[in-house]
């Protein structure tokens, strides 16, 4: 089959091999010509195509449908690529012809090839052998790029990344560093691993059966796939282990297997927890493509589960070019001068077992508020992306003083969010998974409604190969919307609170009391300090306006001079009374009413007193 499909690529690739030796120039030197592929198809025909290409010596570059056109033609352009094979259903179509576009406009020709089918290639399809014409196999180099891969593209435009024939080789060795032996185990698995891991290993690759349409895995297919080829170890994304876990039927299979192993993005922990708990053994897969499977490959005995919530014992991993692996892309340096890539991922220990980490998040996606303090918002739009009306959510808050969140509802639900009842309506509708959200998150994290931006049918999020949102290029597309919703926010008040309809001392207690729980989302004694119980910027605001909103109503007075920190020099329930009744009254000038310097001198000595051993002597200075 890979010489019959070396021999199709051959008769296309003389087409357009003058101008690929005209570019040899302004290529990189280790890159060859590059054909890229295009297409949705059946694992079989895809992966023979690329073989087919590397037996010529020429460098196969797979690109994700779910780009788009800009992207496609982006990737083409600035990797040389003159000719593409594109599968003929209408959506890669059109795809291409987008991509087409753009690049005749740039003056960049572009040959794009129909891709040859299973039916065409297969030692099967007349039923007699036949003589396979001669083509000459291309040279080898392992210094020399065998295979293009690009990123998903999550904080910017994809980035191609070049795979030279000595990693590609090492990429064989994957399975070899785990405590279970492959060989003759079916498995079913994903990307290069189909081709790389059965030499080395001797396992055996399920598929599912090549056809027109090519199958689309989904949950349900996939495990009836699993079941049918007696499959021991399966790769899959998190979504369909989730899915199997709500089907009781489905658990004596789950526990039949091997292994089930996921990555791609984080599993569900309380539905990895109950599976481990029934006997199922699932691992997670820890890689990167710019240098592989980083973890151990499988082991015996699941992993234990993550226990404890302590501080952050946080560390960026980086893999150093040594004489056993080479990575993919070199971005750093050791301190002994050699090639390193940084991974940008954030891994936490283990706070029991040392020789284990979980995933905490990436380094460019850390939130860094206003106040210093930092939001990681993998975790939270993963519990916020398990919701039913929701497609994809992004937080933010880079530089500001509390974190929001844009959400793209689900296509059947989306609706313009000019419309204040239909975007009230939906902040409700997912106002149980921001509780959820706010139950994990750090107090300074917490998000509140007014905060949720709800994306417009018109601006739809774009979407990495993963289907995961794109986090800055959504960020950027909702700048303005953004900006507005914090300016909003700092003028705005809880003003659905009923306002005292008698200004006594019992209804102000009741209404700032109320304020006071829906901001902190919990019930304080009416006279202690509500910062030293984790009040922050935002809050302080929320209750700030919400005062200044029922005075305004009140009509009783002007408020130009009421000072705007009035809620740090009144920090409990009972000042803010205290101060309501003041300013209501006219007593006196709200200014004036203000704590004076001995106050705060006194409040400040009080809380030393009240926090350090022995009070105010005993703190030592070091000069």
């Amino acid at each position: 089959m890979i010489r019959r499909a070396a021999t199709y690529i051959h008769s296309h690739y003389q087409c357009v091999e003058a101008r690929y030796a005209e570019q040899k120039c302004s290529r990189p030197v280790t890159l060859g010509p590059t054909i890229a592929i295009l297409a949705s198809a059946d694992t079989i025909s895809y992966v023979t195509l690329m073989l087919g290409i590397m037996r010529l010596g020429l460098v196969p570059f797979p690109l994700s449908i779910r780009n788009t056109a800009a992207g496609i033609a982006h990737l083409i352009r600035t990797n040389h690529v003159l000719q593409v094979y594109v599968s003929e259903d209408a959506a890669t179509q059109r795809l291409c012809s987008g991509a087409v576009e753009i690049l005749e406009q740039d003056g960049w020709h572009l040959d794009v090839v129909v891709m040859m089918q299973f039916d065409q290639l297969s030692d099967l399809r007349s039923g007699t052998a036949e003589t396979e014409p001669d083509v000459t196999l291309g040279r080898l180099d392992l210094n020399k790029v065998v295979v293009i891969s690009h990123s998903s593209g999550s904080t910017s435009v994809p980035k191609p990344i070049f795979i030279d024939n000595r990693t590609f080789l090492q990429y064989t060795m994957i399975p070899w560093f785990g405590e279970v032996d492959f060989c003759g185990t079916v498995v079913d698995t994903m990307g290069l691993a189909n081709m790389t891991w059965p030499v080395a290993s001797g396992m055996i690759i399920g598929v599912f059966k090549p056809s027109i349409p090519p199958v689309i895995p989904t949950p349900e297919n996939y495990i009836e796939g699993i079941m049918a080829t007696d499959t021991k170890v399966l790769f899959c994304v998190p979504s369909f282990v989730e899915a199997w876990f709500c089907d009781a039927d489905l658990i004596p299979a789950l526990k039949s297997l091997r292994a089930i192993v996921y990555g791609g993005a984080p599993l569900n922990k309380a539905v990895g927890d109950e599976l481990i708990k029934m006997g199922v053994a699932v691992f997670p897969s820890y890689g990167t493509t710019e240098i592989g499977t980083f973890n151990m490959f499988i082991q015996v005995q699941s992993p234990a589960r993550l226990l404890g919530d302590g501080l952050p014992d946080v560390c960026e991993p980086i893999v150093v070019h040594t004489e056993y692996f080479k990575p993919n892309v070199i971005n750093a340096r050791s301190r002994d001068g050699r090639g390193a890539f940084r991974t940008k991922d954030l891994l936490q220990h283990h706070p029991q077992d040392r020789s284990r980490w979980r995933m905490y998040g990436r380094a460019d996606d850390q939130i860094l508020l206003s106040t210093g303090e930092k939001t990681n918002p993998v975790p939270l739009e993963m519990i916020l992306s398990q919701d039913p009306h929701l497609a994809g959510a992004v937080i933010f808050g880079q530089g500001r003083f509390q974190n929001g969140v844009l959400v793209e509802p689900k296509d059947d639900l989306k609706f313009n969010p000019d419309d204040q009842l239909k975007l009230i309506d939906f902040r409700n509708k997912i106002w149980p998974s921001v509780e959820r959200v706010n139950k994990s998150a750090p107090g300074h994290s917490r998000l509140m409604k007014e905060m949720i931006l709800v994306a417009h049918p018109s601006k739809p999020f774009s979407y990495t190969a993963k289907g995961t949102p794109r986090r800055q290029m959504v960020i950027d597309t909702y700048k303005s919307e953004i900006d507005t919703l914090y300016n909003v926010v700092e003028h705005s008040a809880q003003t659905d609170i009923p306002i005292p309809t008698s200004w006594t001392t019992d209804d102000l207690l009741e209404f700032v009391r109320n304020v006071v729980r829906r901001v902190m989302m919990t019930d304080l004694p009416d006279n202690v300090d509500i910062f030293q119980y984790g009040c922050d910027s935002m809050q302080t605001t929320y209750i700030r306006n919400s005062v200044m909103h029922a005075l305004r109503v009140s009509a009783q007075n002007t408020l130009r001079d009421i000072p705007i920190n009035f809620v740090y020099t009144h920090p409990t329930i009972a000042s803010l009374v205290t101060f309501m009744l003041h300013c209501h009254q006219d007593v006196v000038d709200a200014v004036k009413y203000s704590e004076d310097e001995s106050q705060h001198v006194a409040r400040m000595e009080a809380m030393l007193a009240k926090y350090s051993k022995d009070g105010l002597d005993a703190i030592s200075y070091v000069k």
